[in-house]
């Protein structure tokens, strides 16, 4: 049986009526996503037909939003830093605060030629870097096997996989006698209280979001040891959590570093310079 878009529309607006907490344009994109019809499309033709098959995984879709399941897990699909990723439970879902990060190192060390990226999960840094630096070796690492197949996944998908080589092991454990032009990180970087209280975040693992009481212990790990790995004038660039500046600085006194800001004015990458 065929459905007509238009003839669903009255359905659409009956899940908004009835659950506030969902948006039209969540709604849109999981029809993009059961359809395969870009949004755009299905806005413009109302005319167009969709199959039962496709309303019913469109319906399911919708349930697990309102169980609180992130859209990008749903969708297996999550833009960054304007490619396409697929995602899934076995990772942490890429940020647009991350992209800070990668904007950074472009700018800063943009013909690094050796790169480590610690906690890759879904591949996403290694990923952005890599398309827009052409020259460079980037080695992602991660201590989770399942976040590195879904890594595997993306980076094959680019084809990427001669420039960008996944290492399993926790931080630097794996590099013993090894340096690097610009180690990058999006480490774990909450609280165990800022990730109780926000319950749609429960659905990632709970590994890539929390790092001890105040959040900074990665964070604290990466600047104890990563300028053994970092070459003379490499770069270690962290993402950091709001707040988390005013911790970390007093560890780096006396080194080369600066702070930069994302678009909501918070402070969240470090970026310290090996002299």
């Amino acid at each position: 049986m065929q459905w007509r878009l238009k003839n669903y529309r009255p359905t659409i607006r009956e899940i908004l009526e009835t659950n506030t907490c969902l948006k039209r344009l969540e709604l849109e994109v999981l029809l993009s996503s059961a359809t395969g019809l870009k949004r755009e499309f299905i806005i413009a033709h109302p005319e167009a037909e969709i199959g039962e098959n496709e309303l019913k995984i469109f319906n399911d879709m919708v349930s697990r939003r309102l169980k609180g399941e992130p859209i990008p897990y749903i969708t297996q699909c999550k833009e960054f830093f304007s490619i396409s990723l697929y995602v899934d439970r076995r990772c942490f879902i890429p940020r647009p605060e991350t992209e800070v990060l990668v904007q950074c190192a472009l700018k800063f060390n943009p013909d690094a030629s050796s790169v480590l990226d610690l906690g890759t999960g879904s591949g996403a840094i290694a990923i952005a870097f890599s398309i827009n630096s052409p020259h460079s070796t980037v080695y992602a690492s991660d201590i989770s096997i399942d976040a590195l197949m879904v890594a595997e996944k993306n980076i094959k998908k680019y084809g990427l996989d001669n420039r960008i080589f996944l290492i399993q092991g926790d931080c630097f454990s794996p590099f013993k006698g090894e340096s690097f032009d610009m180690i990058l990180s999006n480490p774990p970087y909450l609280s165990y209280r800022e990730y109780m209280e926000n319950p749609e975040i429960h659905f990632e693992p709970v590994a890539s979001l929390v790092a001890g009481k105040d959040g900074d212990e990665f964070i604290r790990r990466i600047l104890r040891e990563g300028l053994e790995y970092a070459k003379k004038g490499g770069y270690i660039m962290i993402e950091m959590g709001y707040g988390q500046a005013e911790k970390i600085i007093p560890l780096i006194k006396g080194k080369n570093f600066q702070i930069v800001k994302d678009l909501s004015g918070i402070d969240r990458v470090l970026i310290l310079r090996k002299e």
